[in-house]
């Protein structure tokens, strides 16, 4: 789901990059497009953490359900 996120963001990032000339299209890369990557980046890792919970909270439901 990030993953083609962060890929397409990525490929406008490097194509803006190999455009850039000045400070302030390098700023733009360090002020916008990495900080957003960073953002989704953490954003997949917390999405994939809550799905693992969220498989340790179903197992452990079952597991009650069956002792009850």
């Amino acid at each position: 789901m990030f993953h083609e996120i962060i890929s397409g963001l990525s490929r406008t990032e490097e194509t803006f990059n190999g455009q850039v000339r000045d400070a302030f299209g390098r700023s733009v890369d360090e002020e916008v497009f990495q900080p957003a990557i960073a953002e989704l980046q953490q954003l997949e890792r917390t999405y994939g953490e809550a799905e693992l919970r969220e498989k340790e909270i179903q197992a452990l439901t079952l597991e009650l359900r069956m002792i009850l």
